[in-house]
């Protein structure tokens, strides 16, 4: 079924109750689902809400921008500043890029009823914890979102969600940090975001297909099965995906792709990426595709180790990165035939990246809006401490001795929680 949320106020409170509106939908099988993204009409101009508006929109069932008939109500990015600009254009950007993903998943909800969006304690019903995180849901059979629906701290610069993780282990979706939820029960955490990013999270072996989304031209709103697709591939178990894509047609025959990723890092034996030859109807798909595979989360692989590519039997020349903001390794092949296989490999095995803890902590500290000798305090109980900075952090709140005293410290309790979070997520 279909459904529509009415006219929405743009309001805080208004974006607050969506989240769990949407996942809770799908207890009476409402999972396709659109609000009024941005908002309808009366309410208030608030453009940091309407940034998060739009990271919800990204990753909802429908994402449906909405206006009134008023001059000053349009949701076009262009309508705001800079950065809040430049945050919704990365949502839309990132959800046009997700349709392989949203196409497969669409089809499992066709055909196994299960939807886009889940509440969390659909996969974990005998766990408490689970029903506790109403904003949090499960986004297809890979992800976990927990979207920020409330105004950033003014110290710590960033907005907070209140997340949990199932057991096992879970990465950033955007620059790979690694968490740890080593309980059977799983973990309760604060997650601490700046604008430009929604607390996203990937399991252990998660394989998301993307596409490449055209910069300029008719090709920005082509609605054709992409030519070149960005794999996401997260570290830390083994993982399988279907890409399934059709002709467009109503009761089409599909295109499935089947993709794989063997880990193999525990020991140091090879880490594999493979895609299948197409199989279903293969007039859907380009003959030849281009394939970025994006492995997140991992430290650089040693240049004697080397990676290796075949299609089929053939071996095939692969352009290889590492960009250490996102911990992630990039390997690029061209030209590869759909009806053929793909594997990439690493010989010596990925191994995941440790988390940059220091240089997380320093980011956080350098744009708070907090005293400079805390700020000093801070960084150097991190550095010196470790995890057990944590026990320092809220002692740091000293008031003056005597007149024109510069050695005042004070804590934000929202930066001490943003440090918390870097320095317990594994």
């Amino acid at each position: 079924p279909v459904g529509f949320s009415g006219d929405t106020i743009v309001t805080w409170e208004s974006l607050a109750f969506q989240p769990q509106f949407t996942a809770t939908a799908s207890n009476i099988g409402y999972g396709w689902w659109s609000h009024d993204i941005g908002g309808h009409m009366f309410g208030y101009r608030n453009e940091e809400l309407e940034a998060r508006w739009y990271q919800l929109g990204a990753f909802s069932p429908i994402n449906r921008l909405h206006s009134s008939n008023s001059p000053f109500s349009g949701k076009e990015p262009w309508n705001f500043n800079r950065d809040v600009s430049a945050a919704m254009v990365d949502a839309l950007r990132l959800r046009h890029a997700m349709m392989p993903y949203l196409y497969t998943m669409n089809y499992r909800a066709a055909e196994a009823g299960r939807p886009l969006v889940e509440p969390m304690y659909w996969q974990n019903p005998d766990t408490p914890d689970a029903y506790e995180v109403p904003d949090e849901f499960r986004f297809g059979t890979e992800l976990v979102v927990a979207p920020i629906v409330s105004p950033d701290d003014a110290a710590a610069c960033r907005g907070r969600a209140d997340a949990w993780l199932p057991q096992g282990e879970w990465f950033d979706f955007f620059d790979g940090r690694r968490y740890v939820s080593s309980d059977a029960a799983g973990r309760r955490l604060e997650v601490w975001r700046s604008l430009d990013r929604t607390p996203v999270f990937a399991k252990a072996g998660a394989i998301v297909p993307l596409q490449d989304v055209a910069e300029s031209g008719e090709a920005i709103n082509s609605i054709a099965n992409p030519q070149a697709l960005r794999v996401l591939v997260f570290p830390g178990a083994d993982g399988s995906f279907v890409m399934r894509e059709d002709r467009g047609t109503w009761c089409a025959p599909s295109a499935d792709t089947a993709i794989a990723f063997t880990w193999g890092g525990a020991d140091a034996s090879p880490s594999a990426f493979t895609v299948a030859p197409v199989t279903g109807d293969t007039s859907a798909v380009p003959e030849l595709r281009d394939w970025t595979v994006v492995f997140r989360g991992v430290a650089p692989v040693d240049a004697a180790s080397g990676v290796r590519a075949w299609s089929g039997e053939a071996p095939v020349e692969a352009t290889v990165a590492y960009d250490e903001a996102t911990m992630s390794l990039t390997v690029s092949v061209t030209g590869i035939s759909s009806a053929a296989s793909l594997r990439i490999e690493i010989p010596g095995g990925l191994r995941i990246a440790d988390n940059p803890v220091e240089s997380d902590a320093m980011d956080l500290l350098l744009h708070a809006q907090m005293l400079y000798r805390t700020k000093e305090l801070a960084l150097q109980a991190v550095h010196k401490l470790g995890i057990g900075a944590i026990g320092a952090l809220r002692t740091m709140n000293r008031g003056p001795r005597y007149a024109n005293d510069f050695w005042i410290t004070d804590m934000p309790d929202a930066v001490a929680g943003a440090l918390e979070e870097i320095l317990l997520r594994s």
